[in-house]
């Protein structure tokens, strides 16, 4: 999910507004075309990705198609009575079969009425579908999806509940059937919570990960109390709240990667104190989660992002804390960073700085979808901490990253 925490981000921000900006970045995708930026990215060969966000000029959803050459923008219609949109993630199958998420919103401003938005893609066009919702909420988004086919795939959620706290839910869909469920651990209306992502090795072992409490992260991001993840086994949700290393203050999870049943990669960001914090990573293996801190850039950072092509060949993204301050002071570094796990410790990989991500600006990779250890497309933003909309993506070779414009 990954929702972008800057303040200057008015284009549907009433689901986070009273709370502080719930979801964490998922911003970009490269700038030719400047203003726009891409939140989520699934590639289904070097020759196709599909990459979705939102065009920060006139608040309307975003997709651009990569076909091994450059990228192509198009914007979606928006269901009668939206004035505004957002898709945050996607899933690919094949070039002519994706699942994107998001919200609609009846205005601009932060006080907007949002609703959950889902759209697929046949290879020509985008058509929107309806998903179902907790009852007796209001303000309700979907930010994180994974399927195994276009009739198995698993959806998170969050709503606004009555008294202003937010928690998740999920959807199940399952032979073409959609179900809504409560998952254990991130409904208690006393507290808020929520569930980032989803990765599902089949149809019957997916994780989702988030975070729940009323403390939140030094950014704003997301609570910080507790990481946690729910697991499904075709039947119903489990709870498992995530170790964290010695000395933690707090946790979140924004991202999770699974290979299989019980080898998943998740990452995010814990509290040391105060208001600083460092990068977070949390490996399953074997049934049993562990805590290790990988190596990170900047100031307060985080890891949005993970994908991972085995249990000893994932990589990471992510950048510093940009959200909570505009920072001026050059020697504040809030740049996007990548990470490479071998199955034993995480190698920093440096990411060029993206255009309009120099000086005192900032830049995040909000996402990333590998093919192979080598062969990986992320997608970030970059600019002033409080409003990175400049977008770029990058391509992965193994070795280095090289920046590609996005039309």
């Amino acid at each position: 999910m990954r929702r972008l925490a800057a303040s200057g981000l008015v284009v549907l921000v009433a689901i986070f507004g009273a709370q502080g900006t719930a979801f964490a970045a998922r911003t970009a995708a490269g700038s030719a075309r400047p203003e726009h930026y891409l939140l989520g990215v699934s590639c289904t060969s070097a020759k196709f990705c599909m990459a979705v966000g939102a065009d920060w000029r006139n608040g309307r959803p975003l997709t651009e198609k990569w076909n091994g050459v450059k990228w192509t923008a198009a914007d979606l219609r928006l269901p009668g009575g939206a004035a505004a949109g957002t898709l945050y993630w996607v899933w690919c199958g094949r070039p002519d079969s994706c699942i994107a998420v998001g919200n609609t919103a009846s205005n601009r401003a932060s006080s907007a009425t949002t609703n959950a938005l889902a759209e697929s893609w046949n290879g020509r066009s985008w058509s929107a579908f309806r998903m179902p919702v907790p009852a007796g909420t209001h303000n309700t988004d979907l930010g994180g999806i994974d399927c195994v086919s276009t009739r198995n795939c698993v959806v998170t959620g969050l709503a606004v509940l009555p008294g202003s706290h937010y928690n998740s839910f999920i959807d199940v869909l399952k032979g073409g059937r959609w179900t809504l469920y409560r998952p254990p651990g991130f409904t208690d209306s006393k507290r808020n919570s929520i569930l980032e992502n989803v990765s599902c090795a089949a149809a019957n072992r997916c994780v989702a990960v988030g975070s729940y409490g009323n403390t939140n992260s030094p950014g704003g991001a997301a609570p910080a109390n507790v990481a946690a993840a729910v697991t499904w086994n075709g039947r119903k949700w489990s709870l498992d709240r995530l170790p964290t290393p010695a000395g933690s203050k707090g946790a979140w999870v924004l991202d999770v990667s699974c290979v299989r049943s019980k080898a998943c990669v998740a990452v995010g960001g814990r509290s040391v104190g105060g208001k600083k914090s460092t990068a977070l990573a949390e490996i399953l293996k074997a049934g049993k989660w562990k805590a290790v801190t990988p190596s990170a850039e900047g100031s307060d950072p985080s890891l949005y992002a993970v994908s991972c092509v085995s249990a000893t060949r994932c990589l990471a993204g992510g950048g510093g804390d940009f959200s909570s301050t505009i920072n001026t002071n050059k020697s504040v570094r809030n740049k996007a960073f990548s990470s490479y796990w071998n199955g034993r410790t995480w190698k920093y990989a440096r990411l060029p700085t993206p255009p309009k991500g120099g000086g005192s600006n900032a830049s995040v990779v909000s996402a990333i979808s590998c093919l192979t250890a080598t062969k990986c497309v992320a997608v970030g933003a970059a600019g002033p901490p409080a409003s990175l909309i400049y977008g770029f993506s990058a391509f992965w070779n193994g070795r280095n990253w090289r920046l590609v414009s996005v039309s």
